[in-house]
């Protein structure tokens, strides 16, 4: 019988494979070092994951609660001529500075009826838009010429709406080109803490965050006062702002194109 031998001519002793013995003892130990590496590399790879969620988990964990939020009431008043008191105290905005982010924008309107524009004043968040339909039997063009938002909805008619879009904060003056006793105020803010007052001048702020604060007021006839407000933990009450329209007077507007409104030849 002849036996195989277990090396060749120039050549080391034969493995199971049939392939010289060092050869596959130098293959074997490349295989396994590539099994050491891809073991490392999925380690590491789970080592990271659960780092950066220790990581993650930490942060939320050490993340400060949001605190609990109070109510900030108070009372508006108007003084006309003759130290009358005001009656028009629902057209007045009241809002605070100081904390607080935005608020989502809305979708609002301001209606046209009887040549007058209803509501006259309007508070609204930034990035809100609105509409200005048309419900009287003629034509009516809606601008602005305010620094805040310049625009111009053209001539539109019965039934019909233009809008607007108010991307920055302000007082916008709204004027009717049709018609110059029509006026209006839409007041946008880029916070979430405003309001207009009832009837009565009171008004009622919810979610406040307890802290130093500016509490404004506006009127169109009363102007803008501001004064320095600290909410407590408890909440504040007993707010008062107080306008002074005695001397006001009123004066005529211009047109969209700069110039007086025609006195005669008008209709309606």
């Amino acid at each position: 019988e002849t036996v195989k031998p277990d090396f060749e001519v120039g050549g080391g002793l034969r493995g199971q494979s049939g392939r010289p013995r060092q050869q596959q003892d130098q293959r074997d130990d490349c295989q396994a070092l590539t099994r050491s590496k891809r073991w490392h590399s999925i380690a590491s790879m789970r080592h990271g994951r659960f780092a950066g969620l220790v990581v993650m988990l930490w942060a939320v964990a050490s993340a400060p609660a949001p605190g609990p939020t109070v109510t900030v009431t108070g009372n508006l008043t108007i003084l006309d001529k003759g130290g009358k008191r005001a009656t028009d105290l629902a057209d007045a905005v009241v809002w605070l500075e100081g904390r607080g982010g935005p608020t989502r924008p809305v979708r609002a309107e301001i209606n046209t009826h009887d040549k007058q524009f209803l509501p006259r004043v309007l508070a609204v968040p930034l990035g809100s838009t609105v509409a200005f339909p048309n419900h009287d039997p003629f034509d009516h063009n809606v601008f602005s010429q305010s620094e805040e938002a310049t625009f111009d909805l053209g001539s539109y008619g019965r039934g019909q709406t233009r809008s607007i879009q108010f991307a920055k904060p302000g007082i916008v003056r709204v004027y009717c080109n049709v018609h110059a006793t029509m006026s209006a105020y839409v007041l946008v803010r880029d916070g979430p803490h405003f309001t207009q007052p009832g009837a009565d001048g009171a008004f009622t702020f919810t979610g406040v965050t307890p802290g130093s604060y500016t509490i404004h007021v506006w009127h169109e006839r009363g102007g803008h006062q501001v004064l320095d407000l600290e909410v407590e933990d408890g909440g504040t009450s007993g707010v008062a702002m107080r306008l002074d329209a005695s001397g006001w007077k009123q004066r005529p507007h211009r047109n969209k194109h700069g110039k007086p409104y025609a006195a005669e030849g008008r209709r309606y």
